[in-house]
């Protein structure tokens, strides 16, 4: 078995191939593309299928530069989507709620 060596490994390993945030936690990705892949997946709330739109990026502050994939609902989509689009690809992505309905997203370009 693979020793863990720190809270970011052990962080690394919880998520799988995915980036996520949680409630007050901002995260700074690295996108590789400006658009996404559109995708269907079950949501974590209801356990239904919905649409949502598929990026794959590396966050800057973990994960040695494995790349991972971070998935975001459409309305969420369209903030990160617009910032990438300006030319940026290093993001600094907060989030703020912790359910369904309360949950946002602040973005803002970071200079690479």
């Amino acid at each position: 078995m693979a020793q863990i060596k720190s809270n970011d490994e052990f962080e690394d390993w919880l998520e799988g191939d995915y980036i996520f945030l949680k409630p007050g936690e901002t995260r700074n990705p690295e996108f590789k593309t400006v658009a996404g892949e559109i995708v269907e997946e079950r949501s974590k709330f209801t356990d239904k299928l919905q649409k949502k739109v598929l990026w794959y990026a590396v966050d800057v502050d973990r994960h040695n530069g494995k790349e991972k994939k971070f998935s975001i609902s459409r309305s969420h989509a369209k903030s990160i989507y617009a910032v990438l689009k300006d030319g940026h690809k290093v993001l600094a992505i907060s989030r703020i709620g912790s359910g369904p309905k309360d949950t946002k997203y602040t973005v803002k370009g970071l200079e690479t």
